[in-house]
């Protein structure tokens, strides 16, 4: 399976990226990331007078390493100036070719004495960059693509695989590129410290907790209610997999004894990962009383806005990767998207459009689940189901959100799916418990499973111009449109938008405290292993 990895762009080129980014701010405003027909039409002066390097980048060899630099310098240019950089990867300043995530980035202090695993480091992080700028460039305004020669998509991305090649083989091949890179192998924070300063967050902490565990008792009582769930109460629609792919449970034996590479990572082909995925699919059933209580698929309305589209029912899918007592796990996630979140009362701060809900299942070296939690798609109401393989350590002080447990699942077989209940309207979990047979015993509603890496580049309804393609997600991660009023009393916790639907690698998921969703070591640190099944000694790759 294709992983990828995040990038920066040239020193020389950060006063111009300012400028651009001053511009565009003013002309823009807030919606920068919505340029118009007219608009992204115009390729900026100061784009197009940059020069663009094509000796050596056509011809079936390896390009030099300048015309390599130059390239990367011209096309990160556009980006920045049409606003179409994706925000799920991090960029490494002076080194355009890679990208970086949270679970790359946790095997910094190893890389350091390991020369093996820099080596894998760099390839993964670079398959990363391309498949990100892959969606950068594609979702660049076709005017600007043509005006830039960047029009065969195809073509630019072979000189940027050949690109990345030279580039990377410059790097291990020149140790004082390899201290500067892991100088800043990290990630930052989702969180503005900045602003926790001025919202004096040691004293405005306080509440917010007080308010967050008022949350988590009324969450504990809902799980413990008897009656909450009945599968056949008549307004819960279910939902399940279109895909039930029985040959999948012969993957338990594959996936225990396939090899792994030095990262820890399965090698499976892409047809395991898409079955093992397939086989985990989770049922949903959801309290339904309104079209907003039903799934869709994102897609933008003729008037450029993002919408649900009900009537193609999907969940978005993604492979992850976390570590737990320094061994990698696969992380199986699903997404699944409404219309809004209507207002339960005369002034509901949390109310807003778009919706959305996360459920992630880490595997075990069998294939078979330790743990599941959840998140909403804007990082909030964060929820861990572990199995009894887990169990729960203590926080390090009572005052932070660390692991709110509601309840714990049974042990759980390879290849058994959960069923999820979500309530009407907040789209709150409310129950959680495995699919006691792999049969339906209802007839659901089928949904389809989509790759979540589509929702960086769709296609945009204008008419005028037919073929051209935006991400969900404005450059700081954002979905435009889906800002909640909570916003303006909760950012003293110093996360941006609080409330707003955000993309996969942005979600800040505590308060009080910090947290990540994506965090490499969210599990370890809040769960020992009780009894970690056999198979850990796979052969390495």
């Amino acid at each position: 399976m294709t992983l990828s990895a995040r990038f920066t762009a040239l020193p020389e080129q950060r006063w111009l990226r300012t400028i651009v980014s001053m511009l565009l701010a003013l002309s823009l405003g807030a919606g920068c990331s919505t340029l118009s027909v007219s608009e992204r039409a115009a390729l900026p002066s100061f784009v197009a007078a940059v020069p663009l390097p094509t000796a050596g980048l056509q011809a079936n060899l390896l390009p030099p390493i300048e015309s390599c630099l130059a390239w990367y310098a011209k096309i990160d240019t556009a980006i920045d100036a049409a606003s179409v950089r994706d925000a799920s990867a991090y960029r490494l300043k002076d080194f355009p070719h890679l990208r970086l995530d949270r679970f790359a980035a946790s095997f910094r202090d190893q890389a350091r004495d390991a020369p093996k695993i820099i080596a894998t480091l760099l390839w993964y992080a670079r398959d990363l960059e391309l498949a990100t700028r892959e969606k950068e460039l594609a979702n660049l305004p076709i005017a600007w693509r043509d005006a830039l020669v960047l029009n065969d998509l195809w073509a630019v991305h072979e000189a940027l695989e050949r690109c990345s090649q030279t580039l990377v083989r410059h790097d291990l091949a020149t140790p004082s590129r390899q201290e500067t890179l892991l100088d800043q192998w990290q990630l930052p924070d989702h969180y503005a410290l900045w602003k926790r300063a001025l919202g004096l967050y040691p004293l405005t902490s306080i509440p917010f907790f007080q308010g967050v565990s008022a949350w988590q008792r009324s969450t504990e009582k809902t799980f413990s209610d008897p009656l909450i769930y009945n599968a056949h109460q008549p307004d819960l629609t279910r939902y399940a997999p279109a895909t039930q792919d029985a040959a999948a449970l012969e993957l338990g034996p594959q996936f225990a004894a396939s090899l792994r590479n030095i990262l820890g990572i399965p090698q499976l082909s892409e047809a395991n990962w898409t079955a093992l995925l397939n086989r985990y699919a989770p049922i949903f059933d959801i309290e339904t009383k309104g079209e907003f209580d039903r799934i869709g698929q994102l897609q933008f309305n003729p008037q450029g806005q993002l919408a649900i589209k009900a009537s193609t029912p999907v969940s978005y899918q993604r492979i992850g990767f976390t570590r737990i007592s320094s061994s990698t796990h696969v992380q199986l996630i699903y997404s699944v998207w409404f219309s809004a979140r209507p207002s339960q009362k005369h002034l509901d701060l949390l109310a807003g459009r778009l919706d959305g809900v996360t459920i992630r299942i880490t595997l075990d070296h069998n294939g078979a689940p330790l743990l599941v939690d959840s998140i909403h798609a804007c990082g909030c109401y964060h929820l861990f189901f572990p199995t009894p393989h887990l169990l729960p350590r203590p926080p390090p002080t009572s005052q932070i959100e660390w692991a709110f447990i509601p309840k714990t699942l049974p042990v759980l077989a390879f290849g058994q799916r959960v069923v999820v209940r979500l309530a009407s309207g907040t789209h709150y979990l409310t129950d959680i418990r495995p699919l006691e047979t792999n049969t339906i015993d209802t007839a659901p509603i089928l949904y389809q499973l989509r790759q979540d890496h589509e929702l960086q580049s769709m296609p945009f309804n204008d008419m005028q111009q037919p073929q051209e393609r935006k991400s969900a997600f404005s450059p700081d991660g954002l979905i435009v449109g889906s800002e909640r009023g909570e916003r303006f009393l909760f950012w003293p916790m110093g996360i941006n938008s609080p409330g707003a639907m955000r993309q996969w690698g942005t979600h800040a998921t505590a308060f009080v405290g910090i947290r990540h969703f994506d965090d490499a070591d969210l599990i370890d640190k809040r769960f020992s292993v009780i009894h970690q099944p056999a198979a850990e000694s796979a052969p390495k790759k």
